[in-house]
């Protein structure tokens, strides 16, 4: 239960900062459009909260993955909380966080749904992850213990998400523009690219198991990944930097159709 939990509230971090902020603004936004009828407006806001929620997912799980060991380490590893504890958390977050891009899809998607009036979709697309999850956490738990059930969150995570695609495309068909089949290439692959040099990065700088030491390295790790994913955006040519911080600014309400 333990090493659930803790792995969990890691995953909770960035699923709360981009999800959440993500669909208080869509649902307005969709909504107005699809009041006036402007189909090219209600394509260019699921573009953008597609490109959002892989910009932002696909980093932050890779990051979670890769970094999972030394984040439990730094966090967690004092007094009743073991070596062995820490193997076993960092275990779990690696499955869980395999769950954070679905999780963020859901959030991006379920305001094409609330704009239209319709919460039946969302909620049988959740009590179809949530039985797929139970069925599978029952069996997986059994023969895998922690990790076995973080694994079958994960996999209830993307039934959701998977329905959720499945019912859009079938009541009113998602669109995207020609702008996010171009980028959205583009960000998985700066995120890959990232992630490996990540990896990289730990085999041959590994954090220190203790002190002020490891919380410096792991900073600059996470900082560094941060830094080269902005600058392989810039480079895949999907944003720039004063874009990238345009897009995060806080916006005014009469601005969002900008």
């Amino acid at each position: 239960m333990s090493w659930l939990y803790f792995a969990n509230r890691l995953v909770e971090l960035p699923l709360g900062i981009v999800g959440v902020a993500m669909g208080t603004v869509l649902v307005p936004e969709m909504a107005r459009a699809l009041r006036g009828s402007e189909i090219g407006a209600v394509a260019r806001a699921e573009s953008r909260a597609l490109e959002l929620a892989v910009g932002l997912a696909l980093p932050a799980m890779l990051g979670l993955m890769v970094l999972s060991a030394p984040i439990v380490r730094l966090l967690f590893e004092h007094g009743a909380f073991t070596a062995f504890d820490t193997a076993a958390t960092a275990q779990a977050l690696t499955w869980l966080a395999l769950a954070l891009p679905a999780h963020v899809l859901v959030k991006s998607l379920s305001p094409a749904f609330f704009a239209r009036e319709d919460t039946l979709a969302p909620l049988a697309a959740m009590l179809t992850g949530l039985a797929v999850a139970l069925v599978l956490a029952v069996v997986l738990g059994h023969f895998f213990g922690a990790a076995g059930i973080a694994a079958s969150i994960a996999v209830g995570a993307w039934s959701n998400a998977a329905s959720l695609i499945r019912r859009g495309a079938a009541n009113f068909g998602f669109a995207i523009d020609d702008a996010a089949r171009r980028r959205l290439p583009r960000i998985a692959a700066a995120a890959l690219v990232m992630g490996a040099l990540l990896w990289l990065a730990i085999i041959f700088i590994p954090p220190p198991a203790h002190g002020l030491a490891q919380t410096v390295v792991l900073a600059l790790l996470i900082a560094g990944a941060m830094a080269a994913y902005g600058v392989l955006l810039s480079l895949f040519g999907v944003t720039g930097w004063r874009e990238t911080v345009n897009a995060v600014r806080p916006t005014k309400p009469g601005d969002l159709r900008a």
